[in-house]
C-alpha cells in the first residue's frame, strides 16, 4: 500500500486510464492491489487494512457524485473500471460521536420544553395540540435512543469508561455508576407502549402523568450527563 501527497488531481486523472481509476483517501492517492476490482472490494480493503481501526469511512465520492447509503449496499455491483476518480474520506469514530452528542445536547432543551408544553396542553384539555407536541417529542426521543444505542454498539464496548460516571478513564471501578444515557433502550421503549395504550384508550390523565413523571425527568438527566460524556470524549481525543 502506498500513499502519496496529491498535487493536481485533474492533471493526474488526464494521464490515467479508465481501467485504473485514481483513488484518493483523505486527499492522498492510494495504489491499489491488483485484486481490487469492485467498489466493495475497495471499501473492505481500505476499512480493514488502510485506515486506522479508530477511523471509519464517512464519504464515498464517485466522479464527483456522493454515494448514498442505499447505493453503498449495492457496491459489489459497481466495477471500479466504470470510474475515473474515486474519493474516500475518513474520520475518527470518536470525532463523529462527539459531533453527534453535541448535536443531541443542543436538541435536549427543545425536547424538554416540548414535553412540558404537551403535558400542559393535555391537562388543559387541548388534546389535539398536546398530542401533536407529544408526537414530535417522541420522534426526537426515538432519534436520541437510536443514537446512543449506535454509540454503545460501536464505541462504548471497546471503551467501557464512556458509560460510567466520572472523568477518569484509566481505572474502572466495579462500583462505578452507569450513565442513564446508556440505559436499556428497550426498557424505555416499553414506556412507549404504555403511552400508545393511554392514547388509544383516550386516558389523557395517565398520558400526562407518564410525560411528567417518566419522560421529563429522564430528559433532565440526559441534559445533565451529556456535557460530562462529551468532555470525556474530548479528553480521549486530546490524548490520542
Amino acid at each position: 500500500m502506498k500513499l502519496k501527497e496529491e498535487g493536481s488531481p485533474a492533471e493526474d486523472i488526464a494521464k490515467g486510464e479508465q481501467n485504473n481509476p485514481h483513488v484518493l483517501l483523505d486527499g492522498k492517492e492510494v495504489s491499489l492491489p491488483a485484486n481490487i476490482k469492485t467498489l466493495q472490494d475497495l471499501l473492505v480493503w481500505v476499512q480493514s487494512e488502510v485506515i486506522p481501526s479508530t477511523n471509519v469511512l464517512t464519504d464515498i465520492i464517485l466522479d464527483g457524485k456522493y454515494l448514498t447509503p442505499e447505493q453503498e449496499q449495492e457496491s459489489h455491483r459497481f466495477p471500479l473500471s466504470n470510474y475515473i476518480l474515486v474519493e474516500l474520506r475518513s474520520q475518527k469514530t470518536l470525532e463523529i460521536v462527539k459531533s453527534a452528542l453535541s448535536e443531541a445536547k443542543e436538541l435536549l432543551p427543545a425536547l424538554y420544553n416540548e414535553l412540558n408544553e404537551s403535558a400542559d396542553a393535555l391537562y388543559r384539555g387541548e388534546i389535539a395540540i398536546g398530542l401533536e407536541l407529544l408526537h414530535n417529542a417522541m420522534n426526537s426521543i426515538e432519534w436520541y435512543l437510536n443514537l446512543t444505542t449506535s454509540i454503545e454498539a460501536s464505541v462504548a464496548e471497546s471503551r467501557p469508561w464512556l458509560k460510567l460516571r466520572g472523568i477518569e478513564t484509566s481505572e474502572l471501578s466495579q462500583d462505578a455508576e452507569n450513565y442513564l444515557t446508556f440505559s436499556d433502550a428497550e426498557q424505555l421503549r416499553k414506556k412507549f407502549t404504555l403511552i400508545e395504550k393511554a392514547h388509544r384508550e383516550e386516558d389523557f390523565v395517565l398520558l400526562t402523568d407518564i410525560i411528567k413523571k417518566e419522560l421529563i425527568p429522564l430528559v433532565e438527566i440526559w441534559s445533565e450527563e451529556l456535557p460530562e460524556i462529551i468532555e470525556k470524549i474530548k479528553a480521549e481525543l486530546h490524548e490520542a
